[in-house]
């Protein structure tokens, strides 16, 4: 093999995380769709049948997301992609979560950004 070769072979590696996000929203995916076809409980498998399909999509939007999440932006908060990536499955799930959970991340992004801003003086 020469070295050429070998840097091809190295860039068509499949990143499994992708694909285990993409296995995961699609099952995620057809389960929602198999609930909603499926005669039963009405409540409980309408329930289940919109969050499968909530938290599928959301994993999808994920898995298309994925390579630029890899890469930060300068200015986006270490923790910050984290934060909405739980916020987001939580909200997929339960919508009126919202409440609670847009204050909460205001709060947080707001002491991470207190917390740095000190650091950053302290280093000057």
């Amino acid at each position: 093999m020469t070295d050429g070769s070998k840097a091809k072979a190295s860039k068509a590696k499949v990143d499994v995380r992708r694909v285990i996000l993409l296995v995961l929203a699609l099952l995620a995916i057809g389960a929602g769709l198999l609930f909603s076809l499926v005669e039963g409980l009405e409540s409980g498998r309408a329930f289940a049948a919109a969050s499968m399909l909530r938290v599928g999509v959301v994993l999808f939007a994920l898995w298309l997301a994925l390579p630029s999440l890899r890469t930060p932006m300068a200015w986006l908060p270490p923790g910050l992609a984290a934060l909405c990536l739980v916020a987001i499955m939580a909200l997929a799930a339960q919508p009126k979560l919202i409440l609670v959970l847009a204050p909460a991340a205001g709060m947080l992004l707001t002491l991470g950004w207190l917390v740095r801003s000190f650091r950053a003086a302290r280093r000057r």
